[in-house]
């Protein structure tokens, strides 16, 4: 190798004849989070941890400031929405403000196929990081989370995922899995 050249790395197929395409069945939704790299001095513990602190701290305010706004919303659309779509869209809302919030995060979600909003659907995922909820709410369908039982007994925002309609999960509680099933359907 030169030097100063770089490599071409590229996944191939079986037969090694070209770059591999991945191509998604025609009915799967493909989607993709895109993180922009932000500049290199917020990585800079010098920098990074107090805006960590206080990009956590933001949340907190968020959960509190959204609270009053929620439980109006809620009372106003208590039987107009009886799933809860806007209570749940509201909450939603609140986490993408979040995001905007954070130095650190910049994302997208590119979408090339649009699922049928009547039809409802399970997005799983990997769930690697805290970030992963607050990327799904930038999400464009309504939806509800299937969280684990302990988010819900946090101050305000269980109270919140509750008044939105989102579901307790209690992990390897068989009977807690069946009920959480009832309820998605329900929903």
């Amino acid at each position: 190798r030169r030097a100063g050249s770089r490599r071409r790395r590229t996944r191939r197929t079986g037969t090694d004849r070209g770059p591999a395409v991945s191509r998604a069945p025609p009915r799967s939704l493909h989607l993709e989070f895109a993180a922009v790299a932000k500049r290199h001095w917020l990585e800079l513990p010098l920098f990074a941890v107090p805006l960590s602190w206080l990009f956590w701290a933001s949340c907190v305010l968020i959960v509190i400031a959204s609270t009053p706004l929620m439980a109006a919303f809620r009372l106003a659309t208590f039987r107009s929405d009886p799933v809860r779509r806007r209570a749940g869209r509201l909450q939603l809302d609140a986490a993408v403000t979040a995001i905007r919030l954070n130095p650190f995060w910049d994302f997208r979600a590119v979408d090339d196929v649009h699922p049928d909003p009547a039809r409802p659907c399970l997005f799983v995922s990997n769930h690697r990081s805290n970030a992963d909820p607050f990327l799904l709410t930038l999400l464009p369908w309504d939806m509800k989370f299937l969280s684990k039982e302990s988010i819900f007994r946090i101050p305000l925002l269980g109270w919140q995922m509750r008044v939105a309609g989102h579901i307790p999960i209690e992990r390897g509680d068989k009977g807690s899995a069946r009920g959480a099933l009832g309820q998605m359907r329900e929903r």
